[in-house]
This record gives C-alpha cells, sequence and structure tokens, in this order.
C-alpha cells in the first residue's frame, strides 16, 4: 500500500483511509471477493483516525461511509467484526477514541 501522508486536519480527504477502504471494499464490490486483512488494515486506520477525532465536533462523510460500506460486507457475509466496527462509530459519536475502552477493563469516570 502506498504511504501518503496524513491530512493536516482529521476531517479533511484522507488518501490512505481512501486506500484502505478501496483495498477492502474495492475486490468485494467487483467480484464479491472478501478480503480479510484489508478489514483488518481498515479497522487500524478508523481507530487511528478516532483518537484525532475526539476533539472534532463534526465527523466527515468519507469517514461515514467508511464505516458504512465496511460493515454492510462484514454483515453480508457474516463475518463478526461488523460490531467491531459498529462499536467503534459508536466511541466516535461520543467524542471517545479506540483506546479509551478497554475490554475486561472497568470505566472509572
Amino acid at each position: 500500500m502506498t504511504d501518503f501522508a496524513p491530512p493536516s486536519q482529521p476531517n479533511h480527504f484522507d488518501l490512505a483511509l481512501k486506500a484502505h477502504l478501496d483495498a477492502a471494499i474495492g475486490p468485494w464490490l467487483a467480484r464479491q471477493m472478501f478480503v480479510s486483512d484489508a478489514f483488518d488494515a481498515l479497522y487500524t486506520a478508523l481507530a487511528e483516525k478516532s483518537e484525532q477525532l475526539t476533539t472534532a465536533s463534526t465527523v466527515s462523510k468519507q469517514i461515514l461511509l467508511s464505516f458504512i460500506q465496511a460493515i454492510t460486507v462484514l454483515e453480508a457475509v457474516q463475518d463478526p467484526r461488523a460490531d467491531k466496527f459498529k462499536r467503534l462509530l459508536e466511541l466516535i459519536a461520543k467524542n471517545e477514541a479506540a483506546s479509551d475502552r478497554q475490554p475486561g477493563v472497568p470505566r472509572i469516570f
């Protein structure tokens, strides 16, 4: 995968995120071929993006579309990672990051 410089703002168009989305969704749209590793890379990219978005009041359409398309494909192939993507989207909507919630660790407010 090509390395792209991250955008200066988390909500600006992100070429690296587009490349991850294309790698995960492209084969599915073209041939209904599921590339598991590409979805792992997409999740990692979105989790990193969640760290940058904790102070943002908006989330770009590109990020939302990435979640919608990934969840749609994962549900189509009955992959349990769809729930993982949904939880991450919920965290972003709550101004939280992927690192804010660790499984098995109670949250202290």
